[in-house]
């Protein structure tokens, strides 16, 4: 179903005085700690991953076709989320976030649960020691959660647990089951609804991996004697598959990544199938399975490599399941706008667990999202290569880099289509993460130093000419940009513990005014008319001091793409997986208002941000099987009382929207957003309408909480 928004008046909404950096292409990497969502078909998962210099914590979301990462949706902690657990009972995931530290310092344990809406920590009693890997699932005793095991390495020293927790209310209790396995971490477990067990399998013990199968009745462990069972190991993927009622295990570890699995089993309460795995699906890294309707998805990335795999089990084989783009998160590969094509392009990058460094072409555009490039050329491998676009020649210019051969200085020419090497008299000495940007009143383009030079040189399109320039000494990471306000070149040049700024004038770099702080890009943002500097926090330089704008940083590199009149974040482990656009009209939703139901509160999501000339797509949780929606739609949020409970939260309605749920109760629905820039910072107010039974009979209204979308250019 597509309807347009519409909208009775047009409103005159004032930009906002601060940028926000907005996704326009988000393609996630699924990680640790896996679930299905609360509304499907989407599938969720939350995990804390090294980005960059820090831990983010992080949602991306399966949707049939890609994973796609969820900005809006972020969870409250950053620990280590071991273990997400669906919660039938609540209709909600429930995540537990272990932090366990080698000196002990900080360390905590968090339940953080996700409704479809928010994230939220949920306040526990006396919770188990932190500890790593513990095994967690729901035992289907009312919505409570069990936590079995565990480990902690301290002093050269590990300490495994073997005990039993239960949470329920937000209380944890230490249970004393008759029998228990023996103490390990890393095992594997999964509810069975139908045989009503919670199925626990391997682990890493005391001094080797497991092979043995336990079950959980709700009171007690009993250990199943299989006459088939899986070889031993740890970190297993394990999942119900609800259409041949089986649980279904695939790989994980023993000893080294070098002893990856890649076998799969079915249990079906007494003994384990093995399965058949094609030839094509690979050892996958920390695999995850998770349900999807009757059908299992398997994903995990393939061991050495970065590009996640996602696998379809359907109770008869495994099948690739559609992989996006194939875009995968790189180490500083070289990316720039090219103006001339209206598109970003991004070369190579260095994979961050291994080492091995690429040579493919991806180009984004705002209309066509991530494509590979096919060109008939192809530069070397490398990372941390200087690319800018020459707006002069209409070409992007790459230089340098590094592979596992050492340091490059070749000159490449990128035309659209193809790559082109340039030999040139006179070349710079071979250097990586130099500083480079087009000088708009020399018609050149300059790069200056690198991690090892500190000389500057000039492309005229065809040569490069050493300059005579005094002033910067420094060898460090760099960074330029011109300011066409100011009609300035600044330089940046990162070294720890501070990174220095200079102004060139003429052929002389001097001093230009310092930063309160360490920086690690500079680039024009066109809307703020301002050269903006970031690392955790952004300064925009006003020609005579650096100021703070309060604004977050995202990720390491930073471009300007004039023929959009933005800056983009090209974002995603220091390299370009999302793509942000400031903006001071980000768009935004929040909830208000409360819910009422006769069963169980209706929900109202957006899994889509309402970007103009984009499509917003609502999510809805109508708690009843089949049950008939509404989705009422205005420009005013109110809170008037109806009969009961129940609480109107739109005035001005402007449209209805109708439909009926699936035999879950769940619902999706679309909403073109016109591209009309006046509509930018509109507010459009949104609840769900629905019928739900009541008790002795009939039907009883119920209603979603009210869901506030702001409409963002």
């Amino acid at each position: 179903m597509n309807k347009h928004f519409v909208c009775a008046a047009v409103l005159s909404v004032p930009l906002a005085a601060q940028q926000t950096w907005v996704p326009v292409a988000e393609e996630g990497l699924p990680g640790i700690g896996i679930t299905e969502a609360p509304l499907r078909p989407r599938l969720v998962n939350a995990s804390a991953f090294a980005a960059g210099y820090g831990i983010e914590a992080t949602v991306t979301q399966f949707d049939g076709a890609a994973w796609r990462l969820r900005h809006d949706l972020a969870p409250p902690v950053v620990n280590l989320a071991s273990s997400i657990v669906w919660d039938p009972v609540a209709r909600r995931a429930v995540a537990h976030c272990s932090r366990v530290t080698p000196a002990g310092i900080g360390d905590a344990t968090t339940i953080a649960t996700f409704d479809g809406e928010t994230w939220s920590v949920l306040a526990t009693t006396n919770p188990p020691a932190p500890r790593s890997l513990p095994a967690f699932g729901q035992d289907g005793i009312g919505g409570r959660m069990l936590l079995f095991g565990g480990d902690v390495l301290r002093d050269r020293q590990r300490q495994v647990f073997d005990e039993t927790w239960a949470l329920s209310g937000g209380v944890w209790t230490q249970l004393s089951p008759v029998h228990a396995p023996t103490p390990r971490a890393g095992a594997t477990m999964v509810f069975d609804p139908i045989r009503g067990r919670l199925v626990l399998f391997g682990g890493l013990g005391l001094s080797a991996e497991l092979a043995d199968t336990w079950e959980w009745d709700g009171s007690d462990w009993q250990q199943v004697a299989t006459p088939v069972a899986p070889p031993a190991r740890t970190r297993a993927a394990m999942g119900w598959h609800a259409g041949s009622q089986r649980v279904v295990l695939f790989g994980g570890t023993v000893g080294t990544v070098a002893g990856e699995r890649r076998d799969a089993f079915a249990f079906d309460g007494s003994s384990w199938t093995p399965l058949s795995v094609p030839p094509s699906l690979p050892v996958l890294e920390i695999p995850q399975l998770l349900r999807d309707g009757n059908d299992l998805l398997l994903t995990g990335r393939p061991r050495g490599g970065e590009a996640v795999q996602t696998w379809r089990w359907d109770g008869s084989s495994f099948t690739a399941a559609s992989p996006g783009s194939g875009l995968t998160a790189r180490f500083l590969p070289a990316v720039a706008w090219d103006d001339a094509h209206g598109e970003l392009i991004r070369f190579g990058g260095k994979e961050l667990n291994a080492g091995v460094w690429h040579q493919d072409t991806w180009l984004w555009s705002p209309t066509s999202g991530w494509r590979l490039a096919q060109p008939a050329t192809v530069p070397p491998p490398r990372d941390m290569a200087a690319m800018v676009h020459d707006p002069l020649r209409g070409e992007v210019l790459m230089f340098g880099g590094r592979n596992g051969s050492g340091e490059l200085a070749d000159t490449w020419i990128w035309n659209g289509v193809d790559w082109q090497q340039r030999a040139t008299a006179v070349t710079p000495a071979a250097r990586t993460r130099p500083g480079i940007a087009f000088h708009p009143m020399r018609g050149t383009v300059l790069m200056h130093g690198g991690d090892a030079a500190n000389d500057t040189w000039s492309w005229d399109g065809a040569n490069w000419t050493p300059l005579a320039t005094g002033g910067s000494t420094l060898t460090g990471a760099a960074s330029m940009a011109w300011d066409p306000r100011l009609a300035i070149m600044l330089l940046l040049v990162d070294r720890l513990p501070v990174s220095s700024v200079f102004q060139l004038t003429g052929n002389s770099w001097s001093a230009a005014p310092p930063v309160p702080a360490r920086l690690f890009a500079i680039a024009w943002d066109p809307v703020a008319s301002r050269i903006a500097g970031f690392w955790s926090q952004r300064y925009d330089f006003t020609g005579s001091a650096w100021v703070a704008t309060g604004e977050n940083g995202l990720g390491s590199i930073y471009v300007t793409a004039p023929s959009l009149g933005r800056m983009l974040a090209p974002y995603g482990l220091s390299a370009a997986t999302s793509v942000f656009v400031s903006t001071p009209t980000p768009a935004s939703h929040s909830h208000y208002g409360s819910a009422c139901a006769t069963t169980a509160s209706p929900r109202l999501t957006l899994a889509r941000r309402p970007q103009l000339g984009t499509t917003a797509e609502f999510e809805l949780d109508t708690g009843a099987a089949g049950a008939p929606w509404w989705l009422v739609m205005g420009l005013q949020a109110v809170d008037r009382p109806l009969a009961g409970t129940c609480r109107d939260h739109v005035g001005t309605v402007v449209a209805i929207l109708n439909g009926t749920a699936a035999g879950d109760g769940y619902a999706t629905t679309t909403v073109a957003v016109p591209p009309i820039a006046a509509l930018a910072g509109v507010a459009v107010q949104q609840q769900l309408w629905t019928l739900q039974p009541v008790a002795g009979g009939g039907f009883g209204w119920a209603l979603s909480r009210g869901l506030q979308a702001r409409l963002g250019d």
